[in-house]
């Protein structure tokens, strides 16, 4: 178990070493992208789970939370 924590705990310093070295619109398209990607799998299990999607509330949602999401990340790491 202790094994795992710290190859976790390793995975997330070279994911944070690799975020710093991105320049600014590499980290806003990389942080956007894994919203999008996020939503996309999201849109899928509900799919798969209730036969159905309701694409108009999931799409206004999904795009507003990928923005605010992003500025806030930008914000954070600009500050």
């Amino acid at each position: 178990m202790t094994a795992l924590l710290t190859r976790l705990a390793n995975m997330k310093t070279d994911l944070n070493i690799w975020l710093d070295r991105l320049s600014n619109w590499q980290f806003v398209a990389a942080i956007g992208g894994t919203l999008v990607l996020g939503l996309v799998v999201e849109g899928c299990i509900l799919l798969l789970v209730d036969g159905h999607l309701n694409v108009r509330p999931f799409v206004t949602t999904g795009v507003l939370e990928t923005v605010v999401f992003t500025s806030l990340m930008a914000w954070k790491r600009w500050k």
